[in-house]
């Protein structure tokens, strides 16, 4: 996988974040005692959220360059990062409580494997919580992805596979032996239509842009600098999906129990 070691400026007015975040909490239900992996984490952000609610926590990622550098950026007695590869971890058998795998398992060549890892590192009764892009919601904006923003989530960002569905990621969780205890999707509509957004300006802008490049420039982006007073209405617009539940979104939360 790439470096993909968002800028904190980035982080900071992340749409995708900020309205994953809570979903995430919510199904970790972190306790002070839990010892927690977040696995891919990149830039670390989940990882720093989930050290603030108490436990110990432990951030991997492949990218050495990812993992240098949020050691330098969070200062948590409680959080550290370690490299190493998804599918091969570099951990004892049943050392976690909760495990976070939030859009990694699309850019994983042998899924199974590293869901199985997953299972091997949890501890009894152990979960695993694992978020993707969903492949089939009930109304698509694939198209506007595609035009307005050069996206094709089946490839770009380092993706292996566009995503899954319910019954896919249920399926390999099963597979595993974990046993499926929960499913919730999100960016039912507004919150993807806003997203795509948010991208357009850099589309326009940068021709590499999916890539990350050009994050260090943004306090003197003058797009940027719009985006961030306009960023609340279009985190309010995202928020009308609350008026759409029952839909299947553009992404997927899956949470799977160790027996």
């Amino acid at each position: 996988m790439d470096d993909c070691l968002e800028s904190p400026m980035a982080n900071k007015y992340s749409l995708r974040k900020k309205l994953k975040l809570p979903i995430l909490l919510k199904a970790l239900k972190i306790n002070k005692n839990d010892t927690l992996l977040d696995v891919g984490c990149g830039a670390g952000v989940f990882s720093q959220e989930m050290a603030l609610y108490g436990g110990k926590v432990i951030g991997l990622d492949y990218s050495d360059t990812n993992v240098r550098a949020v050691r330098e950026r969070y200062k948590l007695s409680n959080l550290s990062f370690e490299v190493g590869d998804a599918a091969n971890m570099p951990f004892k058998n049943e050392m976690f409580d909760s495990i976070l795998a939030t859009e990694i398992i699309e850019h994983i060549e042998d899924d199974n494997k590293f869901v199985s890892e997953c299972y091997r590192v949890l501890k009894k009764s152990g979960k695993v919580v694992i978020t993707s892009p969903c492949t089939n919601p009930t109304i698509s904006v694939d198209w506007m992805r595609r035009l307005f923003a050069g996206i094709d989530i089946t490839k770009d960002f380092g993706h292996k596979r566009g995503g899954y569905t319910k019954d896919e990621l249920f399926n390999i969780l099963r597979k595993n032996n974990f046993e499926p205890i929960k499913v919730v999707y999100y960016d039912l509509l507004f919150g993807e239509i806003a997203w795509v957004i948010t991208c357009m300006p850099r589309a326009l802008t940068n021709k590499n842009w999916k890539s990350g490049e050009g994050q260090d420039k943004l306090g003197s982006s003058f797009m940027f600098n719009i985006y961030k007073v306009i960023f609340p209405l279009i985190y309010g617009f995202a928020k009308l999906d609350f008026f759409l539940k029952g839909l299947r979104g553009h992404h997927i939360m899956v949470v799977g129990r160790k027996n």
